[in-house]
């Protein structure tokens, strides 16, 4: 459900009343259709060259929904809103699907040789932030972009960050009609299309401490390379700066180290 003026729930209940709060619930729309919803509004409908960019950003958006029991459905849903024939969004649809079959079957031995560790743990972090909310989704959004490596993913957590400020119980859906590049696009309706296994405020804060951790002995780990070339090259003193660094970012490492520690304790105790 979309608030009000970006009201959050307890601001819109405690100006309009528990009762008008429930009955906006009960007025929300799904997700998928408000989507659709939503690109539909950026097209002018009434022109053949705006209908026909309705249409392609729609069926990209359906392509990327993992059903296709749910894609055929909401291509029913999508004719009948565009006025066009079911069979020929179906053709269409099915020919992206099969090219993106075709692009990920090609792409399979690049992708392996492209996966790094951190990539995987960087997107359990976004799911987790466009999922929960509250202090669950804050302890996430206290991370600095530079621990994400991964280019997409960095800009997907830039996106959040930038979207929820101050206000952490906000509906991310609506963020997704603002991305204009289609690899991030799909990147975004992937992670918020994707079923939840779970979410909580513990799951937050060990992914937190374990991307905080995997980003220092990233840090530490090129400046022995460093430091030996400048000490073969007699620059001593360079040498024995980053010599110093790198104490500074294993002390850092232990610090969070035991800061994750008592933050496990807090959690048992509660």
């Amino acid at each position: 459900v979309v608030l009000p003026s970006g009201m959050d729930p307890a601001d819109y209940m405690l100006s309009h009343g528990k009762e008008e709060f429930s009955k906006l619930l009960e007025q929300a729309r799904p997700l998928i259709d408000f989507t659709i919803d939503s690109i539909i509004s950026r097209f002018d409908l009434t022109s053949a060259q705006g209908k026909l960019a309705a249409i392609d950003r729609i069926l990209e958006f359906l392509s990327t929904l993992s059903s296709r029991i749910v894609q055929e459905e909401y291509i029913k849903v999508v004719a009948e809103k565009l006025s066009v024939e079911e069979e020929r969004l179906m053709r269409e649809l099915i020919e992206r699907n099969r090219r993106a079959r075709g692009r990920i079957s090609q792409g399979r031995v690049e992708q392996k040789k492209q996966f790094f560790p951190y990539d995987r743990l960087e997107r359990e972090a976004l799911r987790l932030i466009i999922h929960d909310v509250g202090e669950a989704r804050k302890i996430l959004l206290n991370l600095e972009e530079d621990v994400f490596q991964s280019g997409p993913n960095k800009d997907i957590f830039r996106l959040l960050k930038d979207g929820l400020k101050g206000s952490e119980e906000a509906d991310v859906s609506q963020l997704l009609s603002a991305i204009e590049r289609e690899e991030l696009r799909r990147l975004f309706s992937s992670l918020l299309f994707e079923e939840r296994e779970y979410e909580n405020e513990k799951t937050c804060q060990e992914v937190f401490y374990m991307l905080k951790e995997l980003d220092l002995k990233r840090q530490i780990s090129i400046l022995p390379r460093k430091m030996e070339k400048l000490s073969q090259q007699g620059d001593q003193e360079e040498a024995d700066r980053l010599f110093e660094e790198i104490l500074r970012l294993e002390g850092q490492r232990r610090a969070l180290q035991e800061e994750r520690i008592n933050q496990d304790h807090l959690m048992e105790g509660q």
